[in-house]
């Protein structure tokens, strides 16, 4: 019988897919919404999660593999529910990873847009630069083409 309760570092996992998913859809309503100063919070969460999903890791190396060689000699009922919770976290991950590009397909369209404002905004000050007030008394201006 294996020494390792699979169920109880399956329950972990799942749980801490679950706190991901929750605050990357925190993150993307504060996106949607123009609410920048949050965002560091929840990133510093998330990043802690990923410490914690690592550090599990890192102590339970490649357990999905262990637990594929142990999974006959456990108990039915748990073996049940281990595959329940592996599928649930999958469906977890595989919505977490949409989540994920999502937000960085808007914060990648919302920075290109800024950035094409503020070239517009640099451009339309050149333009500007090129022109001067004439001498004339009539307040028209000329484009200088030798700026």
């Amino acid at each position: 019988m294996p020494t390792l309760d699979y169920l109880k570092l399956f329950k972990a996992r799942e749980a801490t897919f679950v706190e991901l998913l929750r605050l990357s859809t925190s993150q993307w309503d504060r996106i949607v919404a123009d609410e920048y100063d949050g965002l560091l919070d929840i990133l510093g969460a998330k990043q802690r999660l990923l410490g914690r999903l690592e550090e599990l890791s890192t102590v339970f190396p490649a357990v999905v593999e262990r637990w594929r060689q142990d999974r006959d000699g456990l108990d039915a009922s748990v073996r049940t529910e281990c595959e329940r919770l592996l599928a649930s976290t999958e469906t977890i991950l595989s919505r977490l990873t949409d989540q994920e590009r999502a937000c960085s397909d808007e914060l990648t369209k919302r920075r290109n847009e800024t950035r094409d404002e503020l070239c517009q905004v640099a451009g339309g000050r050149v333009a500007a630069g090129a022109y001067r007030a004439a001498e004339t008394t009539d307040g028209a201006r000329w484009l200088d083409v030798e700026e």
